[in-house]
């Protein structure tokens, strides 16, 4: 399958940070948990599924300080049962670290579906 053009391998976190850095398109970061754990004080957004329930899980995306964010809602759906809403959590201050557009990407709740 041919890679979409916009589509970018990257090996080191120095190669990520400094691609993204001399970027003006916003750029994804999309875990596992190891990943978010990374790259989570570089982002200057989270786009987060949060589900409403209890799950078993044994991976979760990070804790984050949520008083470090505007927290906006992008919507909510229902589906299977489940009730979830998708939201964007900006940075209010982008210091020398998020200065970026890197962006996570998640679902979370009580665990992983």
């Amino acid at each position: 399958d041919p890679k979409p053009s916009n589509e970018r391998q990257m090996i080191s976190k120095e190669e990520v940070l400094n691609y993204v850095k001399n970027s003006s398109d916003e750029c994804f970061i999309i875990g596992g948990a190891c990943i978010y754990n990374e790259y989570l004080p570089y982002c200057s957004n989270l786009y987060i599924t949060e589900v409403n329930g209890e799950f078993d899980a044994d991976t979760f995306f990070p804790e984050f300080d949520k008083s470090l964010y505007n927290r906006v809602s992008l919507g909510f759906n229902e589906e299977n049962d489940l009730t979830y809403e998708f939201v964007k959590y900006e940075k209010i201050i982008v210091d020398e670290l998020s200065a970026g557009m890197l962006v996570c990407s998640a679902g979370i709740g009580s665990g992983y579906l």
